[in-house]
């Protein structure tokens, strides 16, 4: 299921136009039925703004069978599960350090940032230069992509990017496992 501001095409999906204050959202509504899974996303976070362009998108892996809208990156910060944040905009109003890719947890019980993963005061996460510029000479549209490999084992979240599609993967996230309830994911 799709919705808000995305369309589906034949080759890909835009869940956004190039426009400030738009949301766009793709749901499964079919459970994972395996303990251990990995999903490899490809994507491209783009405009042609100059400064303001493609704030990003998040993968979310919860126990709700369909999209919630909400505050959270189009999502409801009421939610048992986790998430993956893409965020390239620094918000003024964060007490914390901004990271590019970010995990968010929730047992159900926490609201919107509440949930965001720290491992020693810190955002667990990374920077990662996956916005691109299509006003520049070098912008391609069939190069311009990047892939994130999610995996989740054991309890643990692993994130490994490809950031301009090269075949080039980095490890971004590799976590403790996550504290969230029996059976969540059932």
């Amino acid at each position: 299921r799709y919705g808000a501001s995305a369309v589906v095409n034949n080759n890909f999906i835009r869940l956004t136009p190039d426009r400030q204050s738009h949301r766009g959202w793709l749901w499964n509504v079919n459970a994972v039925a395996f303990p251990d899974w990995t999903a490899t996303v490809r994507f491209r976070v783009s405009g042609q703004g100059r400064t303001l362009f493609g704030d990003g998108l998040a993968f979310w892996f919860t126990q709700d069978a369909y999209h919630k809208d909400g505050p959270l990156h189009g999502y409801s910060d009421e939610y048992t599960g986790f998430g993956i944040l893409f965020d390239t905009f620094r918000n003024t109003e964060s007490g914390h350090v901004h990271k590019d890719v970010s995990l968010l947890v929730n047992d159900g019980n926490k609201v919107t940032s509440d949930g965001l993963v720290l491992h020693d005061g810190e955002p667990v996460g990374c920077d990662g230069d996956f916005r691109f510029h299509e006003g520049r000479d070098d912008f391609h549209i069939a190069t311009a992509k990047s892939a994130a490999k999610i995996s989740y084992r054991d309890g643990k979240v692993s994130i490994d990017l490809d950031l301009r599609g090269t075949g080039d993967w980095v490890t971004c996230i590799d976590s403790e496992p996550i504290e969230l309830p029996a059976g969540w994911d059932a």
